[in-house]
């Protein structure tokens, strides 16, 4: 692909924002100019996406539910954002919200080096939150859940998941998490045995499971099955590849992974494993946690070698360039 002024200001964007990460100083700016830049890239679906806020803006609920299989949450979103703000205004919000969110969470690892997550997640998974917003919008729901079931608020991760699913249903199954937390001492005591025995029990479920059998669950899911019957698949055996590697490693012994990072490991293998069947939902959903990815990836490999400050520089300003290959 050409490399055009767009991908240019988008590199530079994530160098500034990831040095300002790194120093602990303000990096909205940053973050907004990715936004921005996203804005000059011919991403799928941001048309389907902008005819839909448009049109809701112009005709209301009930027109556009009728053309569109979006989940109420999102449409009901957009009704408020499209009375006030231009579809850019509104993407941009989305954009910088969700990476703020990431960036928070990879803060709240509590390791100095929180930043190498951030100079691997944007380069490398920022294509997977420039477009599909409704996805984007329902992580940034999931992010702040995980981050109160880190803090033991069961009760707020529990409602934030199931308000998040208004926006996605694809989130819906990170409903465990609060149910396989409370196995947490468990998990960490035989977590290689627990990681491995439900990893295969979940492939050996999955070869049971089809969109026709979750029918009838109730009318939302019924209408998104509809529309990913038919939905044109792309292949995402490589991401689901470098996911299942990167929870692999963590099956390494290394002591920067805490017995809640394991709780969320076995949750992720569970869930990616049982929507084998389902390759569009499992696409989207692996889309949807690419933070997650990211957090793990890079604590499997990266954080495992001191660099030293001369080396970590370089890194910083090496991986940003992958963004002229993924978007």
């Amino acid at each position: 692909m050409s490399i055009t002024f767009p991908h240019i200001f988008i590199f530079l964007s994530i160098i500034i924002t990831i040095f300002l990460f790194r120093e602990n100083k303000p990096y909205i700016f940053g973050v907004v100019l990715i936004s921005v830049s996203l804005l000059f890239l011919d991403l799928p679906d941001i048309d389907e996406y902008r005819t839909h806020y448009d049109l809701t803006g112009t005709h209301g609920f009930d027109y556009v539910t009728s053309l569109y299989n979006f989940e109420p949450g999102y449409v009901f979103f957009v009704i408020i954002m499209s009375s006030i703000f231009t579809f850019e205004v509104f993407y941009i919000v989305t954009i910088s919200l969700a990476i703020h969110a990431y960036l928070n969470f990879f803060r709240d690892s509590g390791e100095g080096r929180h930043y190498v997550y951030a100079a691997f997640f944007l380069p490398i998974c920022l294509y997977f939150i420039a477009f599909t917003l409704r996805t984007t919008l329902a992580s940034i729901f999931l992010v702040y859940a995980i981050m109160c079931l880190k803090r033991n608020r069961n009760v707020a991760a529990t409602a934030l998941i199931i308000v998040g699913a208004m926006f996605h249903i694809v989130i819906a199954p990170m409903i465990i998490l609060p149910v396989v937390k409370r196995f947490s001492v468990i998990i960490a005591k035989y977590y290689i045995f627990i990681f491995i025995l439900l990893g295969a029990l979940s492939i050996i479920a999955a070869q049971g499971l089809s969109l026709t059998s979750l029918v009838g669950v109730n009318d939302i899911i019924d209408l998104k099955i509809s529309s990913y019957d038919d939905a044109n698949i792309k292949s995402n055996s490589f991401y689901f590849v470098l996911w299942i590697v990167a929870l692999i490693l963590s099956l390494v012994p290394l002591k920067s992974f805490s017995d809640f990072d394991r709780v969320l490991s076995v949750s992720l293998v569970i869930i990616i494993l049982l929507l084998y069947p389902f390759q569009f939902i499992q696409g989207r959903f692996m889309w949807l946690t690419s933070f997650l990815f990211a957090y793990f990836f890079t604590k499997s490999t990266l954080m495992r070698f001191n660099f030293g400050e001369t080396g970590r520089v370089v890194l910083v300003c090496l991986l940003p360039l992958a963004v002229f290959s993924r978007i």
